[in-house]
């Protein structure tokens, strides 16, 4: 019997982070030369997050371009989007000083080579992580989990985003960076939405994490540094959903169907909730990662 797609779609996600772990560890105990660890890392992020789309979108082949979003962003979205970008970029920035204060968030690397040039390192560690992790995660996943409702579709993704990336210290910050970018696809109709802000948070925290990771460490007035932050993410947050309420106003006045799921009743909210979280898939995928981040901590 054929599964639904929601019940599926972490199949994908457990298929993406089996492949990650495993890149992972070969990469930790093979002794590979020099020249070959970029193309070796490009070549796992592509399959990592690729095959498991392409097998699914195989399975449900009513899953087509049109409905996994692949157009432009919306002109009356464009201002939204940019606020959205500083939500995620204040917000990271945010998660991860409070992250290094309390000894969590470890630094992000790019995982390439020190002797990389820049344009190398944007594409490798920048543009095809962002191509590859919003065609499986915003544009399958997500798609997939609507039919239970948009708000289970946001955090069934994010959840599922955060776990792929096995690293248990910056889960929350995984998790933040998701919920932003599904909104992005959201308000702008668009895939392609979602990539761009990604590979620019990308760009940001390859070039910009040491530094963050710098005032964490010698900062005296955490205190303050952490209220002015704080502030002006709350700040960006209140422009971004008025900035979100007009471009869909726009949306409205120009006839435009809404692109959310239907609103689901409270009883069926919570069904829809637990068919997606309490599915044998969800659940394998988040042992999975509990399994790997026990193993990770003896």
């Amino acid at each position: 019997m054929k599964l639904k797609p929601y019940t599926a779609a972490p199949l994908a996600a457990a298929g993406c982070l089996f492949l990650t772990l495993v890149y992972g560890m070969v990469s930790s105990t093979a002794d590979l030369p020099a020249a070959w660890r970029l193309p070796v890392l490009a070549l796992a992020q592509t399959v990592s997050c690729m095959l498991p789309a392409v097998l699914f979108l195989f399975a449900y082949r009513d899953y087509n371009a049109r409905r996994l979003r692949f157009a432009l962003p919306r002109a009356e979205s464009v201002g939204t989007l940019v606020l959205l970008l500083l939500c995620l970029l204040i917000g990271s920035a945010l998660l991860t000083l409070v992250g290094k204060r309390v000894g969590l968030a470890g630094t992000q690397t790019a995982g390439t080579s020190g002797a990389a040039s820049p344009a190398v390192t944007i594409l490798v560690a920048c543009i095809l992580p962002a191509v590859c992790e919003e065609f499986l995660f915003r544009g399958v996943i997500l798609c997939a989990f609507e039919a239970c409702g948009t708000r289970t579709a946001i955090i069934g993704t994010s959840l599922l985003f955060a776990f792929a990336h096995l690293n248990f210290e910056r889960l929350p910050l995984y998790f933040f960076c998701s919920v932003v970018l599904c909104f992005a696809v959201y308000v702008s109709r668009s895939l392609f939405a979602a990539v761009l802000l990604h590979a620019v948070y990308n760009v940001a925290s390859v070039y910009a994490g040491v530094y963050l990771s710098s005032v964490a460490a010698h900062l005296e007035s955490f205190a303050l540094l952490f209220i002015v932050m704080l502030l002006a993410f709350l700040i960006c947050v209140i422009f971004t959903l008025s900035a979100a309420s007009r471009t869909y106003r726009a949306y409205a006045d120009a006839g435009l169907p809404s692109d959310y799921a239907p609103r689901l009743r409270y009883a069926d909210r919570l069904r829809a909730s637990a068919s997606v979280y309490f599915s044998l898939p969800f659940l394998l995928c988040t042992l999975l990662f509990a399994a790997v981040m026990i193993l990770e901590m003896r």
